[in-house]
C-alpha cells in the first residue's frame, strides 16, 4: 500500500494464516481452494468476478484498481491498486517472485 500523505513509501502485509473466509471468498472444494474476491465498490464497476480454483502447491495473483470519492461526490478522487497473492498449501519462500499458476488482471483505465 502507498499513500500520497507519506510520499508513496511502499507498505506490504504478509499473512501466514488464512484471512477471514468472507474477505476473499475462500472455500475448500475437494482438494482445491476456491477463491472469489468480493465485488467491492468504487469505479469502474466490474462485471461479475470470476471464481478461481487453486490446487495444492499453486498460487494466484489477483490485481484490481479503483477510484473513489465521497458518498456525495463532493470530495476529490482517491485511487488504489491492489495486488493479492494467495498460495494453497506448502510453497517455497520465493514463490511470489515467479509466475503464478493463475493470474486475474482486473486493472482498468481510471480517468
Amino acid at each position: 500500500m502507498q499513500d500520497e500523505e507519506d510520499d508513496f513509501v511502499p507498505r506490504a502485509r504478509v499473512l501466514f494464516e488464512c484471512p477471514p473466509p468472507a474477505s476473499f471468498g475462500l472455500r475448500l472444494v475437494g482438494g482445491s481452494l476456491r477463491v472469489r474476491l468480493p465485488d467491492g465498490f468504487g469505479a469502474p464497476v466490474r462485471a461479475h468476478r470470476p471464481v478461481v480454483m487453486v490446487g495444492p502447491g499453486e498460487w494466484l495473483r489477483w490485481q484490481t484498481n479503483n477510484r473513489y470519492s465521497s458518498s456525495t461526490g463532493m470530495a476529490g478522487w482517491h485511487y488504489n491498486l491492489v495486488t493479492v497473492n494467495i498460495a494453497f498449501g506448502a510453497v517455497p519462500r520465493d514463490t511470489f517472485l515467479g509466475r503464478p499458476a493463475h493470474l486475474i488482471d482486473e486493472r482498468a483505465a481510471l480517468r
